[in-house]
This record gives C-alpha cells, structure tokens and sequence, in this order.
C-alpha cells in the first residue's frame, strides 16, 4: 500500500492579484477571492488564509486588511487615506500566506495583492498662515486682524494672521486638502454683530495652488466695537466641505506692540479731535465724590462713638466718687468710741 506523502506545496491560481478600491469604501467590504490548490491528499491537502504583516515593502497594508482563512475572501479592516501614501505610490500590499494542513510537515506559499487606492473627498478647505495651531497640517481655528485706521472704502483689506508672529501684512490663503483638491470659493458666512454682510464684498483669486480672499469694505458705516466677519472658503463639489476664519477689525497701536480693540467711529473722533472723554471724566468725578461722602461718614460715626464713650465714663466717675465713704470719717469714729469707753 502506497502512502501519500506531503510532497507538494500550495499553489495560488491566478496571482498575482490587483484590485482598484476609492478611500472611502466602507470598512467590511469585499475586494476580491484569493485561491490555492494542493495536490496532496487528507490532511495534507487542506489549506488556511492569513495575512502577515511585510514591514520590507512599501505601502503594507496587513493591518488595514483581513481574509477569510478558509475561503480566502479579502474584506476591507480599517479606514483607508489617500493622502497619506506618497506620490507615485497610491496603493497598499497585502501580504497572503497559504499553508496546507500536514501534522508534521507543513509546506506553505505566498503572494502579493495590489490595491489601488483612489482618492475620495474626505477634507474640507484649510487656511494656511505662518503661526497659525496645526493639527495634521492644516490649520486649526485660523484667525487674522484688520486695522481699522487703514481701512479705505472700496480698497483690499489689509491682514496679519493671529498670532502675528511676522510683523507683516499676509494674505488670506485656503486650499482643499484631499489629493484630487477642488476649487475653493470664499464668502461672508455672517457678521457680530449680524446685519453687516452687504457692506462688503469677497473676491476669490487663484494663487498656484491656493485661493486667496480679497476682502474689501463696499459701503460707509460706522462698525459697532469688537467687530468681526466670519469668512467661510468653500469648495465647489457636491459635498460642499467648508472651512470657517475670524477676522476681528482692531486698532494696532505701534508703541509696544499693543493693540486693542476699537470701533471706527472711535477712531474717527480722536483724529478729527473731538471731546471722546466727557463720560469718562463724569464717572471718575461721581466715583471720587461718593468715595469721600463714604469717608467723611465714617469719620464722624467713629467720633460721636468717642464721645459717648467719654461721656459715659465720666459719668461713671462722678457716681463712684459720690458714693465712696471717705477714709478720715471712719478712723474719727472709732477714735471716739474707744475714748468713751476709757471714761
């Protein structure tokens, strides 16, 4: 009787395997089947699935992957990026083993699969400034400033990002992040206060591969104080991601650096002199004078507490000296008892 012998290793049929899958296919979906045979026989001939991790190629996706050990169907494992595979190199490799079921000898064999990874639109705009926080290189809660003494009617709105780490005047940059970008469009998404949209208007311009806003203020108004535009870039696909900046309109003060907030109608007085410290001078006159109402009072109510004191000792003083018996009197009148007595 001839006994079979596990002589022979699994085969792959039909690798190698490649596959075209977008970034934003559902975690769970099915890519593709992988197959081996083995011609031997029992258990020798059984075959089980695994997918190893192969540090030594580019791009591995063992962790991104799983297959089925029995039937060899690849499923999707985790979410997939476009953007973090390098240029030239969008794609993942999974790694498969495949290994029959011999009990002492076990043979096994390997292949490659390719995936294709297409890019998806899964990031929104990004504002781009120097000093801006970033978070995986974008930036996070961007804001700029404008100073309200250089603001000319009809004219591009001059910016310093915040924080300013430059010193200098930049422009207002956005991009979308996915690898494939789309266009970006900027407008006024609204105003604090509200009600101020109209009176300016947002160009956008293409700057290589950014898109810049011109801001400029279209109609004269006095802007209330602590003023600010939210200015949304939005790209221009379905989904329509939007990014959202603060632009705060302050006075820039260039002795030491300080800059405070200031409206323009304030501005506007103090250059055409006009009296802006009138309230100022009432409160800090009506502060001074109830101070010293408050002190005066405190005074006299501490003096007439002296006075009753004192008066109240003093009279205690008099009762006392009233009612004591004087020393002389009681000595007198024993010396006259006792004399008496002798007679």
């Amino acid at each position: 009787m001839v006994m079979d012998k596990n002589d022979n290793p699994p085969i792959f049929s039909n690798a190698p395997y490649e596959t075209t899958i977008n970034e934003l296919t559902p975690v769970g979906t099915q890519l593709l089947t992988v197959t081996a045979v083995d011609k031997d026989s029992n258990l020798d001939g059984n075959i089980t699935y695994s997918i190893i991790r192969n540090l030594g190629i580019v791009n591995d996706g063992g962790d991104l992957f799983d297959i089925d050990t029995l039937q060899g169907i690849v499923t999707v494992r985790d979410n997939l990026d476009y953007e973090s595979l390098g240029d030239g190199h969008k794609y993942y490799v999974i790694r498969v083993v495949v290994m029959d079921g011999g009990p002492n000898t076990k043979r096994s064999a390997y292949t490659d699969i390719k995936v294709n990874i297409t890019d998806g639109n899964d990031n929104g705009p990004s504002y781009m400034y120097t000093g801006c926080l970033q978070h995986k290189m974008t930036c996070v809660s961007p804001k700029y400033t404008v100073d309200v003494t250089a603001i000319t009617l009809n004219q591009e709105l001059h910016f310093h990002g915040f924080p300013d780490v430059t010193g200098n005047a930049i422009r207002i940059l956005a991009k979308d992040m996915d690898g494939i970008p789309s266009d970006v469009v900027f407008s006024v998404a609204t105003t604090y206060p509200s009600g101020y949209d109209s009176f300016f208007s947002v160009e956008t311009k293409k700057v290589g591969n950014y898109f810049q806003a011109i801001v400029k203020q279209v109609k004269s108004v006095e802007l209330p104080r602590d003023f600010v535009i939210l200015l949304k870039a939005e790209e221009l696909s379905p989904e329509k991601w939007f990014a959202v900046a603060e632009i705060s309109f302050v006075k820039h003060m260039t002795d030491n650096n300080f800059q405070t907030t200031i409206s323009p109608q304030l501005s506007t007085a103090a250059q055409t002199g006009e009296k802006t410290t009138q309230s100022q001078t009432t409160d800090e006159f009506s502060e001074t004078t109830v101070a010293l109402i408050v002190v005066i009072a405190v005074t006299l109510t501490l003096v007439l507490c002296l006075s009753i004191a004192m008066a109240c000792f003093v009279s205690r003083r008099r009762q006392y000296s009233s009612d004591k018996v004087p020393l002389s009197s009681l000595n007198g009148a024993h010396e006259n008892r006792g004399y008496s007595a002798q007679l």
